[in-house]
This record gives structure tokens, sequence and C-alpha cells, in this order.
């Protein structure tokens, strides 16, 4: 019996199995048929679809789709692996009218450059939050006390491997401890000290498209379309090399590196090892499409992907990466939303996940993985690119 047909009888039998068996490869094949039933109506719009639009995979926010399109060298399909999957489809509302969650970011923020003083002459303690609202306009920086800075350096916009021209600001932007940002630049790297506003260049030859720091602020790792470096600083030296471009995930700037996108025709998740090599776990049954970079907690990954027309905005909670449970995400509001409308941004802790649903006013929302409770974090009166 051929591979092909032994997935076409696992598949007929997850068809006939009852809800709510105890089996878990029956309960994981039952929840993913929901989404089945759906896609299987829209595949041919899905097919057309799919000629206009460039599959990829980063954290990362205009109007239209998101900007990403992470040239991902596919790694070999090794494992797939039926899931339980839990889906939480909230009723549509106003996004605005969810409770409010009390964090340390402002309920609202306009970051409009014109509003912004000049970070040299106003440092900030520390950033919660990096904002760019075209690839040709500053860097805007909210500080912990709620005001917002304009970044006063000249950074050109990037050109990434597919095309696609989009900002400085890229996932993986602003240091985990709010004080140092981190910006990708033709032949170097920029590194801007939040708290004094100083600036200095890390040698780095080649069409950057990301950059991320280590969390002693010793080693930035860059990313090409066809590699990734980790480098010195503030020298630039290279200390490791790997032949593929790596998403660092969460500001990861360490193998494993992990991520999520189509690999072999195939929306999958995946992790690479130090030593390159990947484990994939395919993920047909829940979406159709990845769209930009997972967010990364330790062991907690979460995608942003395309599901059917029905739930066309969806985030894959997939906790402990590849073995414990997944969670579906249904935008709160999912009228006129295109693929990728809902990302996730960063964890907040280790159930709750902060993603940003860009519709016409851009809200930033946080999502319990355990309980499914979804509220308001953050209102951003700007669309454009948001770093957490």
């Amino acid at each position: 019996m051929s591979e092909s047909d032994i997935r076409d009888a696992l598949r007929n039998l997850a068809l006939d199995a009852p809800e709510g068996s105890d089996d878990l490869a029956t309960d994981a094949w039952a929840g993913g048929q929901r989404l089945r039933r759906r896609r299987s109506a829209t595949r041919i719009g899905l097919a057309a679809a799919a000629t206009i639009a460039v599959c990829g995979v980063m954290l990362v926010v205009t109007t239209p789709a998101p900007e990403e399109h992470l040239p991902l060298a596919p790694p070999p399909i090794t494992q797939t692996t039926p899931r339980k999957v839990s889906e939480t489809l909230p009723p549509k509302k106003d996004e605005l009218a969810l409770p409010q969650l009390t964090t340390s970011y402002p309920v609202a923020v306009d970051p409009d450059p014109a509003q912004a003083t000049l970070l040299n002459a106003d440092p900030v303690r520390r950033a919660l939050a990096l904002f760019q609202t075209s690839p040709d306009m500053p860097v805007v920086v909210l500080g912990d006390d709620g005001r917002i800075r304009c970044i006063d350096e000249d950074l050109q916009p990037i050109v990434t491997a597919g095309g696609d021209t989009v900002g400085a600001l890229r996932p993986g932007a602003l240091s985990a401890d709010g004080r140092t940002a981190v910006f990708p630049q033709r032949d170097s790297v920029v590194l801007v000290d939040l708290t004094t506003g100083a600036d200095r260049r890390i040698p780095a030859p080649g069409a950057n498209e990301q950059a991320a720091l280590s969390a002693d602020g010793l080693l930035v790792a860059v990313t090409t379309g066809s590699s990734t470096s980790l480098r010195r600083v503030p020298g630039g030296e290279v200390v490791t090399e790997w032949p593929r471009p790596a998403p660092m995930a969460g500001g990861a700037v360490d193998p494993p590196f992990h991520g999520a996108g189509d690999v072999g025709g195939t929306p999958s998740v995946w992790s690479m090892e130090p030593d390159g090599e990947s484990t994939t776990y395919r993920m047909p049954d829940l979406v159709g499409q990845f769209w930009g970079l997972p967010a990364v907690n330790r062991t907690r990954l979460a995608a942003a992907g395309f599901g059917g027309y029905d739930t066309d905005a969806v985030v894959i909670a997939l906790h402990d990466h590849h073995r414990g449970p997944v969670r579906v995400l249904g935008s709160p509001t999912t009228d006129g939303r295109w693929k990728g409308g809902t990302r996730p941004l960063r964890w907040l802790d280790d159930t709750t996940l902060l993603l940003l649903s860009d519709g016409p006013e851009p809200v930033v929302l946080s999502w319990n993985t355990n309980t499914g409770e979804i509220n308001r974090v953050m209102h951003v009166k700007r669309m454009g690119t948001i770093v957490l």
C-alpha cells in the first residue's frame, strides 16, 4: 500500500469517527474535519488566490496583506503527528468593545512621527513597542511612560529576496529588555540605544533582511535571503553561519530555530537544530497557508494562517512546540479581512498570546490559549508595522 493510500484510508476512518472519542488520533482528525469541510468548498477560490499570493514565513503590520515572505529553504518532511485541536471562534463584534486587559501598554497610542519628540533629546527608560507607519517613515518608539519618540536615524527601506520593499523595522527589532533597537541595512546592522539615542553600525556585508540581538547584547543574528550569520558586537566578526535563512522567531538568535510556512507544498511547522537537521510537522488539516513569523516563548509557538473564507484570519497556537495541544483562534471580527489579518506578536506569559488584529483600526488583543478568553490590550490609531 502506498503512502497516499494509507493517508486516504486514515482520512476516511477519521471522517467516520464519532465526535468526542477518547482516542487522541481520532480526536485530532475530528477536530480538523470542521476546517476541512469549510476549505473543501473553497479550494477553487484558494487556488485562484494562490496565483496572486506569495507564500512565506516573520512578527510583524499596511492595509493589504503582510509584508513578509521569508524565503524558506524547505527542510524534508519527516513526521506527521495527529494533534488534539480546540477552536475558539468568538462571535463577530467590535474589538474596541472587548474587555480591557490591564498591562503596561497604554489603552491607545497614535504612532504619528509628527507628534513625537526626538529620541536623542528625550530618551526612554525602556521601550514597550516600536512602530513604522510606512517604509519611508521614521521609526517611532513607545516608552514605558506612555509617550512616543522618533528615532533620528536615516534607515533605508529593505528589498527582500521575495521582491517586497519593506521598512527597516523588522521582527526581532526590539531587544528583550526594551533598551536597544536593531535594524538590518545593506552591508550593516544599525543598533540604537533607546536609553540615550546613540547609534552605531555593525559591519555585515550583504542584502540583510532581518536582525536580532542576543540577550547579553554581545551577538547579533543577521539574516539574508539565503543565509543566517551570528556576528560579534561591535566588530561584526562572524561566529557562526548557517546556509539558510532562519526566522529568529521571538527574537531568538540561536538554534533551534522554529518556523511555519509552505514546505514541499504542504503547510507545516518545523524546527532547525544547530547541526542544520530539520524536523517538519505537516498541518494541512488546520490551515491552508501560514503567514508571517511565529511568536515563540521557550516551548510555546503560535503562527498566523489562512483557514478558509469563513475563518479567514486564524492564529494557530502550538503549545510545547510539536507535542502539546493545538488551539485555533478565529478573528473576533473577520469581515473584510485578508490573509494574515490577525497575527501573533509575542507571548505575554506562558498562556497569554498578544496578537494584532489588523482591521481598519488595528487593535492589539490578548488571547488566553488555555481558557479561550479574548481581551483588548491597545488600540493603535494608525496602520503600519508594530514590534512589541
